[in-house]
């Protein structure tokens, strides 16, 4: 029994692994389009806060999306697709 519940884990991760994979070759440039059409209807809100979430206003959150995504654009472009090694990482893959 412990070892049927074993091999059934071991191939749930290793679906997962191969879908992630597929997914992640899989790349469309205009996946953030959504998002930052979202993020660009919610500047009207800029000033609202609500404490009861975070004692930042909207401004705030919004600023730091965008932050966050400029990082990430950024560390993408300087990356070198070439140097990269893949490793298999159960626990990156949960």
């Amino acid at each position: 029994m412990k070892r049927r519940i074993l091999l059934i884990i071991l191939a749930v991760i290793i679906f997962l692994f191969i879908f992630i994979k597929i997914r992640m070759n899989h790349s469309n440039p205009e996946v953030l389009l959504p998002q930052l059409s979202e993020i660009e209807n919610n500047i009207e809100y800029r000033d609202v806060r609500n404490i009861a979430v975070s004692k930042a206003d909207v401004a705030w959150h919004l600023d730091h999306i965008l932050k966050t995504v400029n990082r990430l654009t950024e560390a993408l472009e300087n990356s070198d697709p070439n140097t990269y090694e893949s490793s298999f990482n159960v626990p990156r893959i949960m």
